[in-house]
């Protein structure tokens, strides 16, 4: 059974671990790139291609688990950047 995962998400720190009052520092070395399109890779297979046009895109992991989800950015003559990951563990509470 596949579960939906939006790309973007929260992982809430243990019981036991203080609260997080500190905001993240502001991102530095913004530029404009020729990305195109972004693809997106679950489990290192191919899911699919998202444009600029959307902001958000939701991606399926396996039930109970850790799984990696990577995103490469693809740009105007097709060449793709090494990708960005992430391991979620997607182990369901009953």
């Amino acid at each position: 059974m596949k579960h939906a995962l939006l790309l973007a998400f929260a992982i809430l720190p243990a019981a036991a671990a203080p609260r997080d009052r500190t905001p993240p520092t502001t991102p530095t070395n913004l530029r404009v790139t020729g990305t195109t399109s972004y693809e997106v890779y679950v489990n290192d297979v191919y899911d699919h291609s998202t444009s600029l046009l959307f902001t958000r895109t939701i991606v399926y992991g396996t039930q109970n688990g850790p799984n990696t989800f990577k995103v490469a950015a693809v740009d105007t003559a097709g060449k793709r950047s090494e990708p960005a990951e992430l391991t979620a563990d997607l182990t369901c509470q009953p």
